[in-house]
């Protein structure tokens, strides 16, 4: 319940700043998307003392955030791959430390 709720008030926030500052281009509008998903997996992170999630959620940040200033005519590749990329990584990752704790668990 809680997880929700803070997801919930993360894009409460977002729709707060898309308001207030009237962003309107389709760049800026996945800026904040980009953000508010860094800012939730460090919140989920740290939530959960995941070191990890902590690191993806900034790098996520960082990233989007200097592609957005320094790198503008590419900041929708590099939104994409950030997005693909992370998405393909991650479920790589679980599937290999899955069967490393199987491996663990049955002694092969």
């Amino acid at each position: 319940r809680s997880i929700m709720l803070s997801w919930l008030a993360l894009f409460v926030f977002a729709g707060l700043v898309v308001g207030l500052f009237g962003l309107r281009t389709t760049q800026e509008l996945l800026l904040v998307f980009l953000i508010v998903t860094g800012l939730g997996c460090t919140q989920m992170g740290l939530l959960f003392f995941y070191w990890p999630l902590c690191g993806i959620g900034v790098v996520i940040a960082a990233v989007s955030v200097g592609a957005f200033f320094w790198i503008p005519d590419y900041f929708s590749l590099v939104a994409s791959l950030l997005g693909g990329g992370l998405l393909i990584g991650s479920g790589l990752w679980q599937v290999y430390s899955g069967r490393r704790a199987q491996e663990a668990t049955n002694g092969s």
